[in-house]
Formats: structure tokens, C-alpha cells, sequence
């Protein structure tokens, strides 16, 4: 009774081993036709994998010359900011200079019609002030009086020096009238002199009464 008892438990254990050998059998024969597909797929793998760190290092470099530009490029924004806040400041002062420039042109303007008005107000006082008519003067009569033989006497070229030529108060009032009148002999300096000599012996010999008479007017 135990033999058989033994006898039908290592029947179950031998039925379920083969039970078991044939399905493992199986999967590894599934598994036999897989791998042609598996080597292919991790061939493929293996591509994307390359292809990828061939693309990661490209981008590396790509990263680095970016950084560079990028560094370039920030130092030249740099130096042409620096270059625009002088070039600010200078408009600045340039505008300030101008704006003063231009103020005091406006103050300059704004007193040049004042100052013109000033004259023009004062030559308008100066134009209404009456202005007093000359009075006539009185006819005069020339009387010739008699030459003495000693001015006939005198040579042609007889000239005094200047130095004692006597003044206009020193000549009586007829040789001033003569003296003020004008000569017809001015551009000729010859006749000038002797003219000249002629009148001085006139004014040393001749009495203090004026030589013109005046008379009344008609």
C-alpha cells in the first residue's frame, strides 16, 4: 500500500517534468527563429547610439563657437555702449552750449528794439525842437582904398614865414571877412603867397577900422 502510494506521486512528478520540458522546448525554439531580429535591432541600436554621439559632439562645438560670438559680441556691445554715452554726453554740452548760445542771442534781440526806440524817441525830441532861422546878413559895400608905393614896390616872390603870420584876432575885421572868403587863387600855391605877403603888410599898415562898411539892406 505505501509502494503504491510512492508509485503514483513519482508518476505525477514525471508527468509534470515532461509537461514542463515541452513548454521550455518550445519557447527556446521561438526564441532560436527571434534572434536574427534581435541582432538586427541592436545593430540598429548601436547606429543610433554612434549617430547620436556624433550629433552631441557637434553640438558641442556648435555650443562652444556660440559661446564665443556671444562673448565677442558682448565685449563689442560693451565698447560701442561706452562709445554712445560719450558721444551723449558730448550732444549735451553741445545742446547746453547751444541753448545758452541761443538765450542770449533772445536777450541781445529783445534789447535791440528798446535801444532802437530809445534814439529813434530822441531823435524824434531833437527833430521837434525849433530850430532858429539864420538872420539875414547886411549888404556890404567895398571901398577901394588907395595902394601905397612902397606894397606896389614889392617883388612878386615876397612871402613871410608862417611862424609870424599874425592870427585871425590880430586882423581887422575886414581882412578876417578876407580871410574867411574863398580864394581863387587856392590851387595855385605861388599866388597864394604873395597874396598872402600882400595882406600882411596890408594888416601891418593899414588903420584899425574895417575895410567893409556895412550898409541896410534894400
Amino acid at each position: 500500500m505505501n509502494e503504491f502510494i510512492i508509485d503514483l506521486i513519482l508518476l505525477v512528478v514525471l508527468t509534470c517534468s515532461i509537461a514542463w520540458c515541452a513548454v521550455v522546448h518550445r519557447r527556446l525554439k521561438k526564441i532560436g527563429f527571434e534572434r536574427s531580429e534581435v541582432a538586427s535591432f541592436i545593430q540598429g541600436v548601436d547606429t543610433v547610439v554612434a549617430r547620436a554621439e556624433a550629433a552631441m559632439a557637434r553640438l558641442k562645438v556648435t555650443a562652444e563657437e556660440v559661446a564665443h560670438e556671444m562673448t565677442t559680441g558682448e565685449d563689442e556691445a560693451r565698447h560701442r555702449l561706452d562709445e554712445l554715452n560719450k558721444l551723449i554726453s558730448a550732444a549735451m554740452r553741445v545742446s547746453q552750449r547751444l541753448e545758452t548760445s541761443m538765450n542770449t542771442a533772445y536777450r541781445r534781440l529783445a534789447e535791440v528794439p528798446s535801444r532802437a526806440g530809445a534814439v529813434i524817441d530822441e531823435e524824434v525830441k531833437v527833430a521837434e525842437v525849433p530850430q532858429c532861422e539864420p538872420s539875414p546878413m547886411p549888404a556890404v559895400t567895398m571901398h577901394r582904398r588907395p595902394v601905397s608905393s612902397d606894397l606896389l614896390a614889392l617883388p612878386a616872390e615876397a612871402a613871410e614865414p608862417e611862424a609870424i603870420r599874425p592870427t585871425f584876432d590880430e586882423l581887422p575885421l575886414g581882412m578876417v571877412e578876407r580871410e574867411k572868403a574863398p580864394s581863387l587863387l587856392a590851387g595855385r600855391p605861388r599866388h597864394r603867397s604873395t597874396v598872402n605877403s600882400i595882406l600882411n603888410r596890408l594888416a601891418r599898415h593899414a588903420p584899425a577900422e574895417p575895410m567893409f562898411e556895412p550898409v541896410d539892406a534894400m
